[in-house]
């Protein structure tokens, strides 16, 4: 960990709506090509998905997608989780059915549905009204969550799993900063809630300034009794920590270590409060 004690300080405004709808169709392409490519070698590869390979990850994507256009577009009624069992625990044991069952289609197979799935899927995305209530995102907050939110989660989670296929073949791609960018920003929506879930009784401003193109300075800070998130950098904060993209996102999808990310950010001000931000989780685990 290094501190810095450089001022930053810019005007804060609510953190504004994300824009996904364009991305979704460059990033299936982009995946569609990737998969294309891969030696039959490559689909066994690991990856940091525990337990998954390449072609358990591609077979989670297209899970997704048959999944949304059943329940967004078709209306269907789908099982939820019972009293003894939380969000995590049941999407983990639903994702690995399907993963199990999916282990019977050829990496061609895999490819040509998810060829067919996300023109559908994102056709339908593209129905919605972004600004209006939609379900919930419940690392984001308890509740419903706007429609452009609940879309960026989507693109993330798709955006996310492909660079987990990428890592495992030595394949880089989709690192510019107009497909990071969205979801280094939908992912400081989960800051509210950490900071609520681990910041104890403390009050007052944390910063995260993420390094890069797609990064950007936000800050969550106490008002009353709750964590607001804003875009902007306020002026003396607590804690301010700066971090690279590629580590953020990692860190809060469960690919980095929050003591690696600890030990690679730069931190000035309170160390609990900074631990506290950086236990930040944008997927549901």
């Amino acid at each position: 960990m290094r501190h810095h004690g450089r001022p930053v300080t810019d005007q804060l405004v609510p953190a504004r709506p994300l824009r996904v709808r364009g991305l979704f169709q460059i990033d299936r392409k982009a995946l569609i090509e990737l998969l294309l490519a891969l030696s039959p070698g490559e689909w066994s590869r690991p990856t940091v998905c525990t337990a998954w390979d390449v072609r358990d990850v591609a077979l989670h994507i297209l899970g997704g997608d048959l999944s949304n256009l059943s329940r967004r577009r078709d209306g269907l009624a789908t099982e939820t989780w019972g009293p003894d069992e939380d969000p995590g625990a049941f999407l983990a044991r639903v994702n690995d059915a399907w993963v199990v069952t999916g282990r019977r289609l050829s990496p061609r197979v895999i490819i040509e549905l998810l060829i067919a799935s996300g023109p559908a899927l994102f056709a339908s995305f593209d129905t919605l009204d972004p600004d209006v209530p939609g379900g919930p995102v419940s690392w984001a907050g308890r509740g419903p969550a706007p429609v452009w939110l609940d879309l960026a989660r989507e693109y993330m989670e798709r955006w996310v799993h492909q660079q987990h296929i990428r890592d495992a073949v030595g394949r880089p791609g989709q690192t510019a900063a107009q497909f990071v960018r969205p979801v280094i920003a939908a992912s400081m929506h989960a800051l509210p809630v950490t900071m609520e879930r681990h910041a104890g009784n403390a009050r007052g401003a944390v910063v995260v300034e993420v390094r890069g193109d797609a990064g950007g300075r936000w800050s969550v800070l106490t008002e009353g009794d709750r964590w607001r998130l804003f875009e902007g950098a306020a002026a003396d904060p607590r804690t301010r920590i700066t971090v690279a993209a590629d580590d953020w996102w990692r860190l809060v999808t469960l690919g980095l270590g929050r003591e690696e990310a600890w030990a690679r950010a730069q931190v000035d001000g309170d160390a609990d409060l900074a631990r506290a931000a950086l236990a930040a989780v944008a997927i549901i685990a």
